[in-house]
């Protein structure tokens, strides 16, 4: 983390500009939000910035007040309805996504359908096949001594096991592989909580709707044993049958958040953590029990997801703070797992923290449904990789890192690393 600058107003970081002040490392911006102004209206957008973990999980359980109807794009784009027609919206504009950008009570409908998929029977039966994914991963660098880690490792290993889970074939997760390694390697192009990239569509959505309404379609005729197939059969709780677009847009939202959102920012910064402090990666190999410890320090301490939005319905007051009706709050969980009220010096990475409650999967109705297999994922992902790499270092000693240009997605763009097999 770099030096906090004191010298600037808060006003001068320009945080949802991606100003450089904050693009680098947002944390002593964050810092200076928690002291000085914990629910603060930035001057770009008039968003107010949520930064302490308290009022933060008060913005994420009032789901009566604050709605997730634009949950990425926040004020970057004009909103196509009036605030006190948001239902109204939704149901005139079927194809919304009914996961992540929506609002209890229809949320939670929703969210019932996929929470068979993340039971612990079913992970544990899963784990297994896991771990063949990333020694495969592992096997296909590690003869180098040499790898860039995002292409190769982190933005892969979270479509195998997605598109495993959902039986999307292998040959299809190679040719969805590339889809997504093109939207990375493109990214400034599309919005992804930058400002300033164009409002269109990342292409592979398009490609995976076509592909799961074949796939829904086939298993609704034919039913075959597998989670897919459970999915396009699954009915509401009240018995009624789920349009099969609902069912096409929660697929695509699982599958794509395994290549394009927090999974694959969470194994990036967890190397690159370890690949700056190999004293670290010798205690996890010396005692690998230390593995789940290291998983939830590492995502609170480089959190992924740096926030999210929420659209105020009325005028609400936060912290002291009246945020009026129609205006966004964006919710800093990155800040929030650095509160100093919720962790001990929080700017030290520490791996005898006591354990407690981090925001790196969100909190409240929202929380990531995923979150299980997430934890499965890193654990399984650093046990091999400390087990199978030693001396792991940057490939050089002076590589500078380029961030995406998001306020959401917190990642560098590569990772070159250097090791020696263990």
């Amino acid at each position: 983390m770099t030096e906090t600058l004191q010298a600037h107003a808060l006003r001068d970081f320009h945080f949802l500009k991606l100003g450089e002040k904050t693009l680098n490392d947002p944390y002593p911006f964050f810092a200076r939000l928690r002291k000085e102004a914990p629910v603060f209206e930035e001057p770009d957008y008039g968003v107010f910035l949520v930064s302490r973990f308290d009022d933060i999980a008060t913005v994420s359980r009032r789901t009566d007040v604050f709605s997730s109807i634009a949950v990425a794009s926040g004020p970057f784009v004009p909103l196509p309805f009036n605030v006190d027609k948001i239902a109204q919206y939704r149901a005139d504009t079927p194809e919304l996504e009914k996961l992540f950008h929506n609002d209890p009570p229809d949320h939670s409908r929703y969210r019932s359908l996929v929470s068979t998929l993340f039971t612990p029977r079913r992970l544990a039966r899963v784990e297994e096949e896991i771990c063949g994914y990333i020694d495969g991963l592992i096997d296909a660098f590690i003869d180098e001594g040499r790898v860039e880690f995002i292409q190769a490792f982190s933005h892969v290993l979270p479509l195998l096991v997605v598109g495993s889970l959902l039986g999307v074939p292998k040959k299809d997760n190679a040719k969805f592989k590339k889809l997504f390694e093109d939207a990375f390697a493109h990214m400034d192009e599309y919005f992804f909580g930058n400002p300033d990239g164009p409002r269109v569509e990342v292409p592979h959505y398009a490609v995976l709707r076509e592909y799961f309404t074949g796939e829904l379609v086939s298993r609704r005729e034919n039913p075959t044993d597998g989670l897919l197939s459970d999915l396009a059969n699954a009915r509401f709780p009240d018995g009624s049958e789920v349009p099969l677009a609902d069912l096409v847009g929660i697929c695509v939202f699982l599958y794509s958040a395994g290549g394009d959102s927090n999974m694959p920012q969470t194994l990036t910064n967890g190397m690159k953590f370890l690949a700056q402090h190999p004293d670290v990666a010798q205690q996890l190999r010396d005692d690998p029990k230390l593995i789940d410890k290291f998983v939830s320090e590492s995502m609170r301490y480089e959190t992924s997801a740096l926030g999210l939005f929420r659209l105020a319905l009325e005028d609400v007051e936060i912290g002291g703070v009246t945020i009026p009706k129609g205006r966004f709050a964006m919710i800093l969980f990155g800040s929030g797992n650095h509160d100093e009220n919720y962790f001990e010096k929080p700017e030290e990475f520490r791996l005898d923290r006591p354990t407690s409650r981090i925001l790196s999967f969100g909190t409240g109705a929202h929380t990531c449904a995923g979150q299980p297999l997430a934890r499965l994922q890193a654990k399984l992902a650093f046990t091999r990789l400390t087990e199978r790499l030693s001396d792991i270092k940057l490939a050089s000693s002076e590589q500078s890192f380029s961030y995406l240009p998001s306020c959401i997605l917190r990642s560098v763009r590569e990772l070159n690393l250097e090791f020696t097999k263990a």
